[in-house]
């Protein structure tokens, strides 16, 4: 079970655009452990759209699971990314779309 809280918690330490923040969760792991993240999705030129996770305010205290792709692939491994990616399925949508040539 992950709980969304009222956020930002941590300090924006990463200077991401305050419109890139989505919310803030606690995830629960382990036996009785949790933690409170602050999640942020941003553009990628590359990979589309990147995930970060604050946990802190130290400038280190973040989750860098790189593309939203990744974050959805590892989610059944880490717990912290199962919860961003029930956090994000739970405000929005999933978009894919075909890759076209860019030739």
């Amino acid at each position: 079970m992950h709980e969304e809280i009222k956020g930002p918690v941590w300090g924006n330490g990463c200077d991401h655009p305050a419109d890139t923040y989505v919310c803030s969760f606690k995830s629960w792991y382990a036996a009785n452990k949790s933690e409170v993240i602050d999640l942020y999705v941003y553009p990628d030129s590359v990979d589309g759209q990147h995930a970060c996770l604050r946990y802190g305010n130290e400038l280190g205290e973040y989750y860098s699971p790189g593309c939203l792709r990744h974050i959805i692939s590892a989610s059944s491994q880490l717990a912290r990314y199962r919860a961003a990616v029930e956090m994000l399925s739970s405000k929005g949508y999933f978009k894919w779309e075909m890759k076209g040539d860019k030739a």
